[in-house]
């Protein structure tokens, strides 16, 4: 009966989140609709007004013909699929919104099979409350939607290490094969995930990896084979990878995105980018390792590592949201908290499938270059992590003799995350992200 009471009181408590974190989007939704400028006039040469082009192009006939899928071809099919009944600013937001409050229900179910189910309503409660997922489930953009494949991915490899039911299989290897389409480095995540099954020593190994990897090649599969025999082009879903690798790796690079010099994109192809690439590693060991280590820490710890002028959560979404501005999760604060507490969780069996993905599928990002909309794919995985982080303390904190080494430890989270936070609360109140 007890048994019972628990799992009753747990759903109910989890429907209940599960609405706050809809009526805290539909606020968010509310706020910018009503004062962004970037709402219904999406400035032109962003990756959101190329993708409402290409739907349209789509739906004409003229996209994509005989060229090759450049940037990832997922989102202008999704747009297209909308505005088949209609084209407006609501419905596709909408509909990553809701994908928003599954992504916050499977968290929810991975913290609770990983860790139990107090770990799982924390977990869901931080998701709701991390200002920077309300935000990008608003924007025409593949995160909401790569939020979510990525998690359901973790979903299901935790089901089939348990149940060898090949639907589990084909239902991780499709939720993959899509998060790749919509973004290209999602794919490292699948080498990580099936090494971590086979470390979990499951029952037939090998027809549970041929029915993972069966939706996967056709998913990716066609737009490669589209770049190959429509445009001559060799590209596993786009064409853009050696294009992009040299954005972030070249001796003029940021570290984040830059426009290069259009002297060298007429005058390069995708094999010259790649040689370009290697000579610079190979002839500035030094300065490529400095950049790699400024790349690394703004990946950790720069919520503002994206163009003021695409998709940026300050430009486009602090600076018009009070919602926003009030939620009290960032990404310095969880990072920070997730790194001192690794200690507490690295140990239990489940999180290495977790740690897994995250390790790979950042050094993945890091080493192209450092974009928050690339970011936020795996902040749901790191959020697990810091609830289940949050529940150990709690438990230790009860027992008087490791009470004093919680305390020492969120001490060393306020002292190493203060800086930060009164460095980002002056930035929203002098406004220094508007108009960037």
């Amino acid at each position: 009966m007890k048994t019972i009471a628990k799992s009753t009181l747990a759903n109910t408590l989890l429907i209940l989140i599960l609405l706050a974190n809809f009526w805290l989007q539909l606020q968010v939704l509310s706020e910018l609709s009503n004062a962004s400028p970037y709402f219904t006039a999406i400035p032109p040469d962003t990756d959101q007004a190329f993708y409402a082009e290409w739907a349209r192009n789509l739906l004409n006939g003229t996209w994509p013909g005989n060229r090759a899928f450049f940037n990832s071809p997922y989102y202008p099919y999704y747009l297209a699929l909308i505005y088949t009944i209609g084209e407006d600013n609501y419905t596709p937001r909408i509909i990553q919104m809701l994908m928003g409050v599954l992504t916050c229900a499977l968290v929810y179910q991975i913290g609770t099979t990983i860790a139990g189910r107090r770990t799982g309503l924390i977990a869901a409660v931080l998701i709701s409350l991390y200002g920077p997922i309300a935000f990008y489930n608003q924007e025409y953009t593949t995160a909401p939607h790569n939020m979510l494949l990525v998690t359901s991915a973790v979903y299901f490899a935790l089901r089939l290490s348990k149940n060898q039911n090949p639907i589990n299989a084909l239902a991780l290897g499709t939720a993959v094969g899509f998060g790749t389409l919509g973004q290209p480095q999602i794919a490292i995540i699948l080498p990580a995930i099936l090494i971590w099954l086979w470390h979990k020593r499951i029952s037939r190994v090998l027809i549970s990896y041929a029915a993972v990897l069966f939706p996967f090649a056709i998913i990716v599969g066609l737009p490669t084979a589209h770049n190959l025999i429509a445009a001559n082009q060799l590209g596993v879903v786009t064409t853009s990878g050696p294009y992009n690798l040299y954005i972030g790796n070249n001796p003029d690079a940021t570290g984040t995105f830059y426009v290069i010099d259009p002297a060298v994109r007429r005058s390069f192809d995708n094999s010259d980018y790649l040689i370009a690439v290697v000579d610079y590693i190979r002839q500035q060991p030094a300065s490529w390792l400095f950049l790699t280590a400024n790349k690394t820490a703004s990946y950790l710890l720069r919520s503002d590592a994206e163009l003021g002028s695409n998709v940026n959560y300050h430009y486009w979404g602090v600076a018009y949201s009070p919602t926003l501005q009030r939620l009290p999760l960032n990404l310095e604060l969880v990072v920070i908290f997730a790194l001192v507490s690794l200690p507490m969780v690295r140990r239990k069996p489940s999180f290495s499938l977790l740690f897994a993905c995250i390790l790979s599928y950042s050094l993945a990002t890091i080493v192209i270059f450092v974009q928050a909309r690339f970011r936020i794919v795996i902040m749901p995985l790191v959020l697990i992590v810091m609830a289940a982080a949050i529940h150990e303390m709690w438990i230790r904190f009860s027992h008087s003799k490791s009470r004093k080494w919680v305390l020492l430890l969120l001490g060393a989270v306020l002292l190493a995350y203060l800086p930060l936070a009164i460095r980002y609360r002056m930035a929203i109140d002098q406004n220094v992200f508007i108009g960037g």
